[in-house]
């Protein structure tokens, strides 16, 4: 038996040396690792994956500026010593959850073992929807209305402010379409977009193979975000159940 264990989902593909960067993270220290795997895109419906992926690494709260000690885990990638994988109850423990890894992440931070998040890019990809949009429709669904519910509430805060802001601008946006709007109107909000775009760019190249043409248009994928968000808020409220891994949950 090996001292410690390494969980991939089938998604995930490795570099050819992710093995030994991983291996020396459990000589760096005793803390449990997790990697949050770089999204690879292949067709245009993964697209708008964009402002789920990058939510999903604010919503862990593993990569603040300072003070971040209490992340959730990336269930997609876990590495954690047998002994501390034994003493929280391992997967049986939360083997009810939709969302494994924040429970486990929240076991291990009550027995007091320390969590540890990277970003995978170069080492630790993923394909999360190559079945077609009804998979990833069905799965972000779920996923992260199951997410919103046991995120970090300062994470969560400050997601919500962030993608409020988007919208103010998208709303700015749609406006310009009227006769009412003055020329310094047009400077003003054709500036905050390029500012938001530039964000937008940076940010979702950090979560996956996003292009230009993401940022560009992140008004398209701003509003299939708020679609499926509140249609998850509102079918969870209805007790309406949708299918997660292959199986119907409420």
């Amino acid at each position: 038996k090996g001292s410690s264990y390494l969980f991939l989902d089938a998604d995930t593909s490795l570099s050819k040396n992710a093995i030994s960067i991983l291996g020396a993270l459990t000589k760096k220290s005793k803390k449990v690792y997790s990697i949050c795997p770089y999204h690879k895109i292949k067709k245009p419906y993964e697209k708008l994956s964009s402002f789920f992926n990058v939510l999903m690494l604010a919503g862990s709260n593993a990569f603040k500026l300072k003070d971040a000690n209490n992340p959730a885990l990336f269930g997609q990638c876990m590495l954690i010593s047998r002994e501390h994988y034994l003493q929280s109850g391992g997967h049986a423990a939360v083997k009810d959850k939709v969302l494994e890894n924040f429970h486990l992440s929240a076991i291990l931070k009550e027995i007091g073992i320390e969590r540890e998040c990277y970003m995978g890019k170069g080492i630790v990809n993923m394909r999360m929807f190559p079945n077609g949009f009804g998979e990833l429709w069905s799965s972000w669904q779920k996923g992260f209305s199951n997410g919103a519910a046991n995120a970090d509430p300062q994470a969560l805060l400050w997601s919500s402010v962030w993608i409020s802001g988007l919208m103010f601008c998208v709303v700015s946006l749609l406006l310009l379409l009227t006769p009412y709007t003055s020329p310094m109107y047009h400077w003003f909000t054709g500036a905050t977009y390029l500012i938001i775009m530039s964000q937008c760019m940076w940010a979702f190249r950090w979560a996956g193979s996003f292009s230009i043409i993401n940022a560009l248009f992140f008004p398209i994928t701003l509003i299939f975000y708020q679609i499926l968000f509140f249609t998850s808020i509102v079918n969870g409220r209805l007790g309406k159940k949708s299918r997660w891994k292959g199986r119907e949950v409420s």
